[in-house]
């Protein structure tokens, strides 16, 4: 084991400890060379790569990989396999496109916010309160700053202090 996260995650390889640390810390990694913009991820790294070559209008990467992905139905193209599935699922095949949570009726545009929102709010595992709360508390909006300026320690809620 390389070494712990602030949520106990573990990680066995020393670049994926060094691209999680990048959501904390913000720091870069990768750099393109084409305009020097900076990732904290080698996946993001690599599909900003691909931008510019779709710029260039090319349809293969280096490595022959195609830059696009076709609807076989409607000839529509996209960047993304998952957004063309999507297209496929919503627009040929008729599933719905509002996604509602079983357990407060809550509705989403897709299945991503709705899995977000289950992992923050209806999750039901072995974490800790305090994690927990920290959890909830990276994901919810923040106060305007006269807020966290104006409010003393003591005044804050019990398990925010915590």
């Amino acid at each position: 084991m390389f070494v712990w996260c602030f949520f106990f995650q573990g990680f066995e390889v020393k670049t994926l400890y060094l691209e999680h640390r990048t959501t904390h810390t913000g720091e870069k990694l990768y750099y393109c060379a084409e305009c020097g913009k900076g990732f904290g991820f080698a996946s993001a790294y690599n599909y900003h790569v691909r931008v510019h070559l779709r710029e260039k209008g090319m349809e293969v990467d280096k490595d022959r990989n195609a830059l696009y992905h076709y609807c076989d139905h409607c000839g529509k193209r996209f960047t993304c396999p998952r957004i063309l599935r999507r297209h496929i699922k919503v627009k040929h095949l008729g599933y719905p496109t509002e996604c509602v949570c079983e357990q407060c009726g809550a509705k989403f545009k897709n299945k991503d916010r709705l899995l977000e929102h289950r992992n923050i709010n209806h999750r039901t595992d072995d974490r800790c309160d305090s994690t927990r709360r920290m959890v909830n508390l990276l994901f919810s909006p923040l106060p305007p700053p006269h807020f966290l300026l104006q409010v003393p320690v003591q005044d804050l809620p019990e398990e925010v202090r915590q």
